[in-house]
């Protein structure tokens, strides 16, 4: 029993003791699987909302054929007329709406 002991204390003082010290935790295939699968539910469940949007008709509706529209950052559309080099403003009202707006001519590039 002292020999025991002994080299207790000797491997305490000299350092030669290894303590077992806690492993930080890896991801396995599973955890990251898991992970996955969590999300894509989340998303899958989330995608109902993004399909369930309208589009309401305006009420001036344009009196050309429309091509590419681009919303500026004040708010107004800019709406390319097919075939042209001409551009339409789309304007909304007082409230953002963009159902009573207007097309206004006069925007060549």
């Amino acid at each position: 029993m002292g020999n025991w002991i002994g080299l207790l204390a000797a491997g305490i003082l000299n350092g030669s003791f290894a303590v077992p010290m806690r492993t930080a935790k890896t991801w396995s295939f599973y955890h990251i699987w898991g992970l996955f699968s969590l999300l894509s539910m989340l998303m899958i469940t989330c995608a109902g909302v993004a399909f369930s949007q309208t589009w309401q008709p305006l009420l001036h509706q344009p009196t050309f054929n429309a091509s590419t529209s681009l919303l500026l950052t004040d708010g107004t559309v800019m709406v390319h007329q097919e075939g042209t080099r001409l551009w339409w403003k789309l304007t909304p009202d007082i409230n953002g709406s963009y159902i009573n707006a207007i097309f206004v001519y006069g925007y060549t590039k």
